[in-house]
């Protein structure tokens, strides 16, 4: 929920405007102003112990009053980079919109995009990568929905960037952000430790080899890219579903943070291992009928008990295949005790 701050009636006028673009947000305005904007939110008082108040009640808060102001009426409430919301400042006439905190992860700077175009103002940026147009890897990860490793090396890999010096880039994903000249693609992990690099960007499914090192500062986005399909007998709990999984990962040498989604067959929509298993993944679950995962029979190796008992004659592997928009079977079928798991990774995923 967003939280739009004003102090004075122009800044009511303009919250009101904004509550066009924004129609759910709640509008928090001094006591005095209420026979004039009734029907909103009011605070007595000072401004700071109130936002004491209900600071964890929004997600995001836009202030209309001087940067100064809210500088220090935020300043006892910052916690975390990764925790805080994303806060703006907006002068009176709507002219600027300045991404005060969280600009990247908290998706403060495409926020203050998106209301600059609808005010007709400018966005205000002052992150340095977004200056030099250099692609923030926080806020790639976070619009999609990647996991970024090695989060605090970001400052040194990005500083070095911002001053010319050689990164290396490595990728797997269909889809690279733009990088300046000096980020240096590499074909292998490997070459990473063999070039005279000051950072590297690894934006791959792929662990590391725990034989590799890399004695510089490095970032890894994970892209989620990674289709898991699962067969399982009734009754297998979600600990023994994960270990399947996590030991065909492992094997492959893929990260589970790239496990974009699970998939099986929609008898199992019920089945409370397999429920668990995505919940403790965080990714969702996409089920399939026994007639579209028999037309891929002729690619595997069937199985007569799980015909019987399904009325296909596999499970996990078409299952992945149908998940993936433009699948690559990266491993067929791995069979555990009453488990199976097969591994795509999905070339259509990427990172934009």
């Amino acid at each position: 929920m967003m939280a739009v701050v004003a102090l004075t009636k122009k800044a009511a006028e303009l919250g009101l405007k904004i509550k066009g673009l924004y129609p759910d947000c709640h509008l928090l305005l001094p006591g005095r102003l209420e026979a004039d904007y009734p029907g909103h939110a009011y605070f007595r008082g000072a401004l700071g112990p109130f936002l004491e108040s209900c600071w964890k009640e929004y997600s995001q808060y836009i202030f209309i009053m001087a940067t100064g102001i809210v500088v220090r009426v935020i300043a006892p409430l910052i916690r975390d980079k990764k925790k805080d919301p994303p806060v703006l400042v907006l002068a009176e006439l709507g002219q600027y919109v300045i991404p005060l905190l969280s600009g990247h992860l908290g998706g403060a700077n495409e926020l203050a995009r998106e209301m600059a175009a609808f005010l007709g103002g400018r966005a205000v940026l002052t992150t340095a990568t977004d200056v030099e147009g250099i692609p923030a890897l926080d806020d790639l990860a976070r619009r999609n929905g990647c996991e970024l490793e090695n989060l605090e090396q970001w400052k040194n890999v990005a500083l070095s960037l911002l001053e010319g010096d050689p990164v290396a880039l490595y990728s797997t994903v269909g889809v690279e952000p733009l990088f300046p000249a000096n980020a240096v693609k590499v074909e292998a992990i490997e070459d990473i430790s063999r070039g005279s690099f000051r950072g590297a960007v690894l934006m791959t499914e792929e662990t590391l080899n725990q034989d590799l090192s890399l004695p510089l500062p490095h970032v890894i986005l994970r892209p989620r890219n990674i289709v898991i399909g699962v067969g399982c007998r009734k009754g297998k709990p979600g600990n023994e579903i994960l270990s399947a999984i996590y030991s065909t990962l492992d094997n492959l040498q893929i990260s589970r943070y790239s496990v974009a989604c699970l998939a099986s067959i929609d008898i199992k929509q019920e089945e409370q291992g397999l429920l668990e298993a995505a919940r403790i993944l965080g990714v969702p679950l996409q089920f399939f009928s026994a007639a579209r995962l028999q037309k891929l029979q002729g690619h595997f190796t069937p199985s007569d008990f799980v015909l019987e008992q399904t009325g296909t004659g596999a499970v996990a592997e078409p299952a992945a295949l149908l998940a993936a928009r433009e699948p690559l079977l990266l491993a067929g079928k791995t069979c555990f005790p009453g488990i199976t798991v097969a591994i795509v990774k999905d070339l259509s995923a990427g990172i934009r």
